[in-house]
């Protein structure tokens, strides 16, 4: 059990790693405007809202890698099922990207987008794991 807590943990902790180190690029390549305050939402808002529509991949492909990621690295770690795994760390994502998207409008296709990224890499982070848990457990001790 505590391994499995652990697995939990660190497949989060992943996940938001990633997430992070994915916006930070896509902040590097398309940068907010010059003394925009990042805790000002109504300037975020009108950012989001003229931003060309490539920047705002990046939090997308963001969510798929971190929810990918995730899942694998919680199936490397923990015992229990994959899909326990892939069910927490892409829950986990999904309410962060929900509160995103409550806080600052974002249009249509982004919300559309980000919920189905998030729930593909979940679903191929499950299927990876198990096939990762699988090898494993067909090791020889």
């Amino acid at each position: 059990m505590p391994r499995n807590i652990l697995a939990a943990v660190a497949g989060i902790l992943a996940a938001v790693v990633t997430v992070f180190i994915v916006q930070f690029i896509g902040h590097q390549v398309f940068p907010p405007p010059e003394g925009m305050d990042p805790n000002d939402t109504a300037a975020i808002a009108e950012y989001v809202a003229n931003a060309p529509m490539v920047a705002l991949l990046f939090p997308i492909i963001s969510y798929f890698i971190g929810t990918l990621d995730g899942v694998i690295v919680a199936a490397l770690i923990g015992t229990a099922r994959t899909i326990v795994f892939g069910l927490i760390v892409a829950g986990f994502v999904l309410v962060a990207a929900i509160s995103v998207i409550v806080t600052i409008p974002h249009p249509a296709w982004y919300v559309a987008a980000a919920f189905v990224s998030i729930i593909i890499a979940g679903g191929l982070g499950i299927a990876i794991g198990n096939t990762l848990q699988a090898k494993r457990s067909a090791e020889p001790a």
